[in-house]
């Protein structure tokens, strides 16, 4: 009786171990679409239904349509995108898991909670340097002003917190804190979206140091900045995301070019839903 049942367990041990066995094998050679997204190429798979991008004539979705391009999927993926007004839009759409994954900045994606990042853009893929360039306006009417909050945003003070969101800084000497005597004054600082959380954070440090002059942020894409100033905006700085739409304002004369700095570097990322 015992030699029977101890040949029952062994038996029951053994088919065990080959079930075992077998299911780690299986789980060796899984296919790839099981691994979830691991590159932009994977975009163009059966792994992504939806994806989020910013419009075309934003630069967070100008640089995204770029790096498609450059892999040749661009055409391949256009039933699939969700296009965003902006990268706050973008990243939106993935926090909440309403798509498969976006394209955003990397300090965006730094400073989000719901997502995880998965690569950033393939070597070669994306020949636009992801630079942000600030300048004053031509027309402002507080230049003294203008030019002490622009000078502030080179100081060591303010470039660290560019840093502590992922931005690496373009200028290879920081600016010392200069002082200020002119008039009460409010400058509105047209930026882009992607450095809400760095400007907000710098306000504070700014107006304890210069309470004479107050800040009046306008957080969007550079592309809507643009085409807002274009169209008679009060505006005294413009803080974009991408060279073209400085450029743009410089050629129509809105920018006083003696003022215009590329300070800060950024990279794009391609992320997921934190719970894929």
């Amino acid at each position: 009786m015992k030699e029977n049942v101890m040949k029952r367990v062994l038996v029951v041990i053994l088919a065990g171990i080959m079930l075992f066995t077998t299911a780690c094998k299986k789980a060796d050679t899984q296919p790839a679409a099981d691994e979830g997204i691991i590159s932009f190429e994977d975009v163009n798979t059966d792994k992504v239904n939806l994806i989020a991008l910013g419009n075309s004539d934003v630069p967070v979705g100008q640089y995204s349509q770029e790096i498609f391009e450059n892999l040749s999927l661009w055409e391949g993926i256009q039933s699939k995108i969700s296009f965003g007004a902006n990268v706050k839009e973008v990243l939106s759409q993935v926090e909440e898991a309403s798509v498969d994954c976006g394209v955003v900045y990397a300090t965006d994606a730094a400073t989000a909670t719901d997502i995880k990042v998965v690569c950033e853009a393939p070597e070669g893929s994306l020949k636009t340097p992801v630079v942000y360039p600030v300048a004053m306006l031509s027309e402002t009417k507080y230049p003294d002003a203008a030019k002490t909050f622009l000078n502030y945003l080179m100081t060591e003070t303010a470039l660290s917190e560019f840093t502590k969101v992922g931005f690496t800084v373009a200028i290879d000497t920081p600016a010392t804190e200069t002082e200020y005597t002119g008039k009460t004054c409010t400058l509105n600082v047209f930026a882009a979206a992607s450095l809400t959380e760095a400007l907000q954070t710098i306000q504070t440090a700014f107006e304890a140091k210069y309470p004479d002059i107050r800040l009046v942020f306008s957080f969007d894409s550079s592309g809507t900045l643009q085409t807002q100033i274009e169209s008679g905006a009060e505006a005294d700085i413009f803080f974009s995301a991408a060279a073209k739409q400085m450029s743009a304002l410089s050629k129509e004369g809105y920018i006083a070019d003696d003022t215009k700095a590329d300070l800060l570097e950024n990279k794009v990322v391609l992320i997921v839903p934190a719970r894929q």
